[in-house]
């Protein structure tokens, strides 16, 4: 899957499932944005970078869907 975020960065992502077709692997490839964490805040008023960047897609959110799709068992 490709696609962009709207102003923001094109991605693609792929994912890897075991043999009951649940995912146990995602991948997530950002085209043109610098080593930060995809999604998040602009850099602060003063200037001082926080190292994300809000034109990625939110990371933080897909992360959170994956555990929350995967829950491991007891």
């Amino acid at each position: 899957m490709q696609a962009p975020v709207p102003d923001g960065y094109t991605y693609s992502a792929a994912s890897w499932n075991d043999i009951n077709g649940k995912p146990v692997v995602q991948l997530y490839r950002i085209y043109g944005m610098n080593h930060r964490w995809s999604g998040g805040a602009s850099p602060l008023a003063d200037g001082a970078d926080i190292y994300t960047d809000p034109r990625g897609p939110s990371f933080t959110d897909i992360t959170y869907k994956f555990f929350l799709d995967n829950p491991m068992s007891a």
